[in-house]
């Protein structure tokens, strides 16, 4: 199914309960978004390893040092980074969930270095939130203060504490 949308043509690419995946044919991209309104703190999937390997993808999650989650299912890798996020992947206890309300509709995204220490492939960020930080890298390369703004996965947290504060 192809939707047309001003300049772009967003075909459906599949669907998974709470959201589809959309692929935008002008922006090359997909997107995964909500079907219904869902709630914060709502557990949105239950996820896994596929595989645990020692390096990174652009599509693992980090799960600890040289830890990188292939994730099970598959389609979750489709949940694009935001500043802002609505989503959560807790890999401590296996579940995405939501942070904030979600409408339907809405792309569901999550703050890469949330889970990612340093990632392999730093990006310029367009997620076109007043809350954007620009160019993406890690959670290495944030300030302590802002990042704590943000759900972080343990490891992330385990890492923070080892890195010097200035005086």
């Amino acid at each position: 199914m192809k939707l047309k949308t001003g300049k772009s043509q967003v075909e459906l690419l599949s669907r998974h309960g709470l959201g589809n995946i959309y692929y935008d044919h002008h922006t090359q991209q997909r997107s995964f978004q909500a079907t219904k309104n869902i709630k914060s703190g709502q557990i949105l999937y239950r996820f896994g390893p596929k595989q645990i390997q020692a390096n990174p993808t652009y599509l693992t999650v980090q799960v600890g040092e040289g830890q990188h989650m292939v994730l099970d299912p598959e389609f979750l890798a489709a949940i694009n980074h935001g500043c802002d996020p609505n989503v959560f992947f807790d890999v401590d206890h296996g579940v995405l969930r939501s942070v904030r309300d979600i409408k339907a509709g809405e792309q569901m995204v999550y703050f890469y270095p949330s889970t990612e220490w340093q990632m392999i492939q730093p990006f310029d960020c367009t997620c076109g939130s007043p809350k954007c930080l620009g160019y993406i890298q890690g959670a290495h390369a944030i300030e302590p203060e802002l990042i704590q703004r943000y759900h972080l996965s343990s490891y992330i947290q385990s890492q923070l504490k080892e890195v010097p504060t200035l005086v």
